[in-house]
């Protein structure tokens, strides 16, 4: 048997091609999402890891908010004093100042640099090597109260270098002189974050609201100390509004804030199983079609002795050679899919951090896993079919579909309208309620399809006739011959276009849903002067007096986000 699946699958081998690539496709598609999401975890757990490297303790103020260590506004500053206090406890090696807060930096053509999301930052060039996770690589620190160093990757973006003249709004602009371009973890930057360090003293008087006061103390502990006894001793010293926690506890922080990307790694992972589902409709065509036109075939094998249990795995080893050689195949292109999104990610200016990809042992047993399991799932119906031809079958003409039976249509009517009420019930918001509706329909839609099929059939061939004459007549009868078969082959043409309707329709609910929402809290105002929604922008109080001196402003009002919690909970307003 296994000789034979070999011959017939190289004598339909073009046929056959195509439901491979369909398997290739689907565990492409699976192994990408798994690569990209290992590659992700790993390079930036690098990332954070080797810039934390030198720092044991970080201490800073107490928040209230699930905020990020760097600039977060609801963190309250610490004292400028607490440095040398902790610097003088035994075991500390060395302590300095940080200090980090909002800076748009300007590029030579007088834009914003950065992406839409990524941080702008500013705060002060730590001296301390072991301490500062930005490394100079070109030029040196900054010393003037108006000289800055920023990373490589804002210098790319802005097309600026050593000696240029630029802005940073902190919000109000501030001149400042290029003199040098640093590097963070050995990378231009962290993704598209931006930062522009000043000299400490420059720093704390543009960035720190409170006179004497800093965002954070870094602390570097002795030779062979530990970090956690390190901890505890600082923390005892340390008044109960400020905090003490390990370089450790901040890389967990750190990789905690990439939450954002779980949701598109969901999105991907879901991606990749339609693909695997539209492949498994594939392979149940093409295998059904196969049988259908092997039958006299398979009749011959039963006249000659072939049993059916010998027929139906000859149609599953088939099956299962698709699935291994597909999956094969999927493999090596899933991490070339791995590869691509991690550069489409850096298109949409979200920049992953440099290394190679991660390709672990759960992309590698997992996809081939899943693509074999799929490709025999698909095959099982076809394989039973043919095993139930009969040896007299090979004296028979082609016969058409058997009628849909009973069962299977109050089945498919009863989803049906289920899929209506639902969808009809969850119109006012419920998504949950709205996917459960639309996924019954559509097998709902699958298993009445062949039951109105022919009659479809019989009203579109009507049409056909006037237009394309003998030829639309022949497609109509072929159609309506086959229901099954013509339902099965318009399947995946029917999971992709749902697909794309359902893109498409969330994406203009979204779109209609934020616009509503602006109009709404736009109130009566004329006009509104902002920064970019992400990335951390403010305003200068001062463009409030500036507006005081425009004649045609009757009242202007600033608008201050901020974040409260109540009852535990965090909730935004503004003030």
């Amino acid at each position: 048997m296994l000789q034979l699946s070999w011959q017939s699958l190289w004598a339909r081998r073009r046929r056959l091609a195509s439901t491979a690539i369909s398997v290739v496709l689907g565990v492409a598609f699976l192994v990408g999402t798994i690569v990209l999401g290992d590659t992700i975890a790993a390079n930036f757990d690098d990332l954070f890891t080797d810039t934390a490297a030198g720092t044991d303790v970080i201490v800073r103020g107490e928040s209230p908010l699930e905020a990020s260590l760097e600039a977060d506004p609801g963190r309250r500053p610490v004292a400028g004093s607490l440095v040398e206090q902790v610097e003088a406890i035994d075991g500390v090696a060395v302590a300095e100042a940080q200090i980090v807060g909002y800076g748009q930096l300007l590029g030579t053509d007088g834009d914003p640099i950065g992406g839409n999301g990524p941080p702008r930052l500013a705060g002060n060039w730590i001296t301390t090597p072991e301490l500062n996770p930005y490394a100079l690589d070109e030029g040196r620190a900054p010393e003037a109260p108006d000289e800055v160093v920023i990373n490589r990757g804002a210098a790319e973006s802005g097309g600026l270098s050593v000696g240029d003249r630029t802005v940073v709004q902190l919000p109000a602009p501030v001149g400042v002189t290029i003199v040098g371009i640093s590097t963070f973890g050995g990378a231009d930057g962290f993704g598209e974050t931006t930062m522009t360090a000043f000299p400490f003293e420059a720093a704390q008087q543009l960035l720190m609201r409170q006179p004497d006061t800093v965002s954070s103390i870094a602390v570097r502990g002795d030779a062979g100390a530990d970090a956690d006894q390190l901890r505890t001793r600082i923390g005892e010293v340390l008044p109960t509004d400020v905090e003490a926690v390990t370089g450790d506890d901040i890389v967990q922080e750190r990789l905690d804030s990439l939450s954002f990307l779980g949701p598109i790694r969901v999105f991907l992972v879901a991606f990749a199983l339609i693909a695997l589902f539209v492949a498994g409709l594939s392979i149940n065509n093409t295998f059904s079609i196969t049988v259908a036109q092997r039958t006299r075939e398979l009749a011959l094998l039963r006249s000659i002795g072939a049993t059916g249990k010998q027929v139906r795995r000859l149609v599953t080893i088939e099956a299962l050679i698709i699935g291994v050689i597909g999956s094969a195949v999927g493999v090596a292109a899933g991490v070339g899919v791995g590869a691509l999104l991690k550069v489409l990610f850096a298109a949409f200016g979200l920049a992953l951090p440099t290394g190679g990809l991660i390709v672990g042992p759960l992309a590698v047993v997992i996809g081939p896993t899943v693509g074999i399991v799929a490709t025999l799932l698909a095959s099982r119906a076809p394989a039973r079919r043919a095993a139930r031809v009969a040896p007299i079958e090979a004296l028979r003409a082609s016969a058409g579909d058997p009628p849909v039976g009973r069962l299977r249509g109050i089945v498919a009517i009863g989803l049906l309208v289920a899929g209506i009420g639902m969808s009809i019930a969850g119109a006012g918001g419920a998504v949950a309620l709205i996917g459960a509706g639309a996924l019954l329909l559509t097998v709902g839609t699958l298993l009445i399809a062949p039951a109105i099929l022919p009659a479809f059939a019989r009203v579109l061939g009507a049409a056909l006739r006037r237009t394309r004459g003998l030829n639309g007549d022949i497609a109509a009868q072929n159609a309506g011959r086959q229901p099954r078969r013509t339902a099965r082959t318009a399947t995946a043409l029917l999971i992709g276009v749902a697909v794309v309707t359902m893109f498409t329709v969330f994406a203009g609910s979204m779109a209609a849903t934020v616009e509503g929402d602006a109009s709404d809290g736009f109130g009566h105002a004329d006009l509104a002067i902002t920064t970019p929604v992400f990335g951390g922008g403010t305003l200068s109080p001062a463009v409030l007096d500036d507006l005081d001196g425009v004649t045609e402003v009757d009242q202007a009002a600033a608008v201050a986000p901020a974040t409260f919690v109540i009852d535990g909970a965090e909730t935004q307003g503004a003030a």
